[in-house]
């Protein structure tokens, strides 16, 4: 049995038709799941962790994750909790993959707001706000100017929305942006 933690970064729909045969889906990981697993899925033998929860609910645990790694089950991390999780564990056993997860790895992000994002679903629609990777990214692949990032980094991953970009960038800035942008995560 194989299973994907995902939501936000990662939709059904964006995956291969055999991944979607192959993987059970969950929503973001959150402490505690990893454990129910033990119980109801004996046959568990990967676990891909993309999304995760950490301020509605606490976080996955290491811990945790260091137990399913212990019990030969192959964990993987990528793109977002998934990422920072795997370098973090890399050493012990957890796998990643992906730009994000080599960021972290090598040292070349380091901050949880990297990855975090704020959303509400309202009418079937979800809003997000900016993951601070994806305009880091966008700046570093177009060359844009780096205090783009510094502008962004300053406003709280919550509160990291197009509308607020607009009022903290200039008008030149933004415009580069938004017609760059790349969606990492």
């Amino acid at each position: 049995m194989k299973i994907i933690f995902c939501d936000t970064t990662l939709n059904k729909e964006d995956l291969k038709p055999s991944m979607i045969d192959a993987y059970i889906f969950k929503p973001a990981i959150k402490r505690g799941d990893l454990i129910d697993l033990l119980n109801i899925a004996p046959s568990l033998s990967e676990i891909v962790i993309v999304d995760g929860v950490f301020e509605q609910s606490p976080s996955i645990t290491h811990k945790e994750i260091m137990l399913m790694i212990s019990r030969g089950v192959k964990v993987i991390g990528i793109s977002s909790m998934g990422a920072l999780r795997a370098a973090e564990l890399y050493q012990y056993g957890m796998m990643g993959a992906g730009e994000i997860f080599q960021a972290y790895l090598n040292g070349d992000i380091d901050s949880d707001d990297e990855v975090a994002v704020s959303y509400v679903e309202r009418c079937g629609v979800i809003y997000k706000t900016v993951p601070l990777i994806n305009i880091r990214k966008t700046v570093e692949r177009c060359g844009l100017e780096s205090i783009i990032i510094k502008k962004s980094k300053n406003i709280f991953y919550k509160d990291r929305s197009w509308n607020r970009l607009k009022h903290v960038l200039s008008d030149l800035e933004y415009e580069k942006l938004q017609i760059n942008y790349i969606d990492l995560k």
